[in-house]
């Protein structure tokens, strides 16, 4: 995701690391898979910005493929991105 202007880049990667090491070995992966799918399909839109509007579009998409158990899955790994 783009860097805000709002926090110092340094302010960002400590909460990314906190982020990171709360969530279990086991899980890192399927998350870190889950997040990249959604960069790779925002980078694809022309995306700039990660707002309300981006994920509701993100989800909707998915939701013609996923059911709605697996969207809130989804959208609970995307939070800590």
């Amino acid at each position: 995701m783009e860097v805000t202007e709002e926090l110092p880049r340094d302010v960002l990667e400590a909460a990314q690391m906190a982020t990171s090491e709360l969530l279990p070995e086991k899980s890192r992966d399927k998350y870190k898979r889950t997040y990249d799918i959604f960069n790779k399909w925002y980078q694809e839109k022309g995306v700039k910005t990660v707002k309300e509007e981006v994920l509701l579009a993100y989800f909707v998409k998915l939701n013609k493929e996923f059911s709605p158990n697996t969207l809130w899955a989804k959208y609970s790994m995307l939070k800590p991105f």
